[in-house]
């Protein structure tokens, strides 16, 4: 009998058979993470019972086919990988009773990540096609839902497990786009990668047709990230938009003074992000304008419906009551705030503003915590005990509530594994970062603009993350997408600046 390689069919034995038969493992893996965003009950299910042996699967396929590749990104990320496994033994977690799923979502972040460099540059192509067709065509979908929703007073219910598309409050002064019953910040997430593969399909196709439905995608995932409101996203997509204008004139505007095109560059670039991110502030501020208008006749013609849809799945939403206004004495407020009952807003000012909602006190947390504990540096601590040091410090000196994490995606690192992780992604991104800035500033003869425009939505999730801790490990699909798309990028850089030589066309 033969050996178990030799038994093997030939066609499954090349190397394009086991790129496919890897990539297919992977975005299996991310349609889980679609599929949970409307069954979130039973997505968790399937995972449990397919999810977890297919991505130790691949993971074991990784180290066997392709290990240590020349990818110096790649090796910096397996490092990280191992250090983690390490300093939770470091800590006492021997058994991971603690952190298995921190160490395990790490993993499959790998996976998403690898991806893109390991597939052939055919392989890469075809994978941001379908990923652009299922993920970006996913939110699409969603968020014209969310807006008919938003002007018509409307909702949609996703039955049995609970997934609305609706127009809520949550404690906000503006009632806000609730998209798959999704925390906002997050779902601008979704949908502002989504804009990021549309552009991309956009900047790439050359059938005119094709590109005016892929720029109409894109302002309908505009609007949408407008009614989500997210500061962050709104920066992101805003500076996106100037990278974007910027991209243009570098490749189209030619003139005698290098100064003055320099100067014409960025004024005209900062307009673009001026004019962005007012865009998205008006669409919010007059949604309710134009459902004003709308809702009433839409509300009409749905009374003098014969057959009017179940009120469990689709129906006129209810007239939402203001969030109350909790008015404590102060020292029951602070009280509430350090057991962490309550979620207690501060009130917004210049000073929040000026520290970016609280964000750079968290950070400054991080100097405290080291002196506390020394140790921290090498080892980094428990994910259960993560942030307690920094919540003693936030609210001792600053008087402010519980916060969930450090709002940044690499102190979130540093403070669970220490420098060595930490230090690790630091380099993972900074390679990335310095590609991504040589790619962008190439001449139009060296690198396509479609590939040049790839750096823009890396751009805007590398800002995401840097006020957020969705990207190590990737929590949700925006943050597993990104990693995918940072993969493909390190692909595609490498055909087009191969080491033995010059720049190569696409």
């Amino acid at each position: 009998m033969n050996s178990f390689p030799g038994a093997l069919p030939q066609r499954l034995r090349s190397d394009a058979a086991r790129q496919w038969l890897y990539a297919a493992g992977v975005f299996a893996l991310l349609c889980f993470a679609l599929l949970s965003l409307i069954a979130p009950l039973r997505a968790a299910d399937l995972f449990d019972a397919y999810g977890i042996v297919l991505s130790a699967v691949l993971f074991g396929v990784f180290l066997a086919r392709w290990g240590l590749t020349s990818e110096a990104c790649v090796r910096l990320y397996l490092f990280y990988l191992l250090w983690l496994l390490v300093s939770r033994w470091l800590n006492g977690d021997v058994y991971l009773f603690i952190d298995r799923e921190q160490v395990y979502l790490n993993m499959l972040s790998f996976l998403f990540f690898s991806l893109g460099v390991v597939l052939s540059p055919e392989g890469r192509r075809r994978l941001l096609n379908v990923l652009t067709a299922v993920y970006a065509g996913f939110f699409v979908l969603f968020s014209l839902l969310g807006l008919f929703v938003a002007v018509t007073n409307t909702y949609i219910h996703v039955p049995p497990e609970n997934v609305w598309i609706t127009i809520r409050s949550s404690g906000n002064p503006l009632p806000l786009l609730n998209l798959l019953s999704s925390f906002r910040l997050v779902g601008a997430a979704r949908l502002f990668l989504s804009w990021g593969l549309l552009g991309y399909q956009a900047a790439r196709t050359r059938k005119t047709g094709l590109r005016i439905l892929l720029v109409l995608g894109m302002l309908v995932l505009h609007t949408a990230i407008a009614l989500c409101f997210s500061h962050t996203i709104w920066i992101a997509l805003s500076l996106c938009y100037g990278m974007f204008v910027l991209l243009l004139g570098l490749r189209r505007l030619r003139m005698r003074s290098a100064v003055l095109r320099a100067l014409l560059l960025a004024a005209v670039s900062i307009l673009a992000i001026l004019a962005s991110y007012k865009s998205l502030d008006f669409l919010l501020h007059h949604r309710e304008t134009l459902s004003a208008e709308l809702a009433p006749r839409f509300a009409q013609r749905y009374e003098a419906w014969e057959h009017k849809p179940d009120p469990e799945y689709f129906g006129i939403a209810a007239p939402e009551q203001p969030a109350p206004v909790l008015e404590l004495a102060r020292s029951t407020q602070e009280e509430l705030a350090q057991s962490g009952d309550i979620y207690l807003d501060p009130p917004r000012g210049y000073n929040q503003v000026l520290t970016l909602s609280w964000r750079t006190l968290i950070w400054e947390s991080v100097f405290y915590c080291a002196r506390k504990n020394p140790a921290l540096l090498l080892r980094g601590q428990s994910g259960k005990t993560l942030m307690d040091t920094t919540n003693n410090y936030l609210f001792g000196v600053y008087r402010l509530p519980k916060q969930p994490n450090m709002h940044n995606s690499f102190l979130q690192v540093l403070m669970l594994t220490g420098l060595p992780g930490f230090l690790a992604l630091v380099a993972w991104a900074l390679l990335i970062i310095v590609r991504m800035v040589r790619v962008f500033f190439s001449r139009a003869d060296a690198v396509p603009f479609s590939i040049a425009f790839l750096t823009i939505p890396l751009t805007g999730m590398f800002i995401f993350s840097m006020m957020e801790s969705e990207l190590f490990p990737a929590y949700d699909s925006s943050t597993k997408v990104f990693l995918m798309l940072a993969g493909i990028f390190l692909g595609m850089y490498r055909e087009l600046f191969p080491k033995a030589g010059a720049p190569a066309s696409e």
